[in-house]
C-alpha cells in the first residue's frame, strides 16, 4: 500500500503573521494568517475549512475571502478561477506586466 506524504508547515514571517504551507501529492496551499500563534493559525484554518476534501477545489481564508481553483486548469491558465465568488480573468498571459511607480533598489 502507498503511503500519502502530507506536510503541514508553519513559518513566522513577523510577530503576529505566519505563512501556513499545506503539501501533498498534485496539491500544495500557502496562506499567510495573522494569528497569536502558529496554533492558532492551524486552528483558524482548520475552523474555515473543516472539509479537507474540498481542499482540491476550494478554500476560505481565515478573514473570509473564498478562493475557488481547478488544478487541471490548461496550461497557461491560471488555475484560480473565482474570489469571492467573482469570476477573475484567468488568462495569465495578458496581465499587465507592471503597473504603477516601481521604485528603485538602492
Amino acid at each position: 500500500m502507498k503511503r500519502r506524504r502530507i506536510i503541514i508547515l508553519f513559518l513566522t514571517i513577523a510577530e503576529g503573521i505566519f505563512l501556513g504551507v499545506y503539501s501533498k501529492e498534485k496539491l500544495g496551499l500557502m496562506v499567510i494568517v495573522r494569528a497569536a500563534s502558529a496554533g492558532d493559525a492551524l486552528d483558524r484554518i482548520l475552523t474555515a475549512n473543516p472539509d479537507k476534501k474540498r481542499y482540491q477545489t476550494q478554500f476560505r481564508h481565515p478573514n473570509g475571502n473564498f478562493i475557488e481553483y481547478d488544478l487541471d486548469a490548461p496550461k497557461d491558465t491560471w488555475v484560480i478561477k473565482r474570489v469571492n465568488n467573482k469570476s477573475v480573468n484567468r488568462e495569465f498571459d495578458r496581465w499587465p506586466f507592471f503597473e504603477g511607480n516601481i521604485e528603485p533598489i538602492k
